[in-house]
């Protein structure tokens, strides 16, 4: 178990290191996924942490959801809840 905490720990300061220094991250391609929403006869994306935590536009009546990674212990701590109501969507940033 402790090799373990120390290798999460290990990657998480190599996340961390990542972020500060303003590398660019792979995003979702917009086509792909509205040729998969259609295919899906879906409107709403919905997936985990690409780094860019928000709703987004895919256009053509597409969207998808991103939520945060779970960190309660980071600086400004993340942890993204998505709620389905009758009303749509809640996205609730806990």
């Amino acid at each position: 178990m402790p090799e373990r905490q120390a290798f999460a720990r290990s990657l998480r300061q190599q996340s961390e290191a990542r972020k500060k220094s303003g590398a660019h991250y792979a995003d979702v391609d917009a086509p792909a996924a509205r040729q998969w929403l259609a295919a899906a006869k879906a409107h709403t994306l919905i997936h985990g942490h690409t780094h860019k935590p928000a709703e987004h536009d895919l256009g053509d009546g597409f969207s998808r959801v991103v939520l945060s990674d779970w960190d309660a212990q980071a600086p400004v701590p993340r942890a993204d809840v998505l709620r389905l109501t009758a009303s749509g969507l809640q996205r609730i940033a806990l």
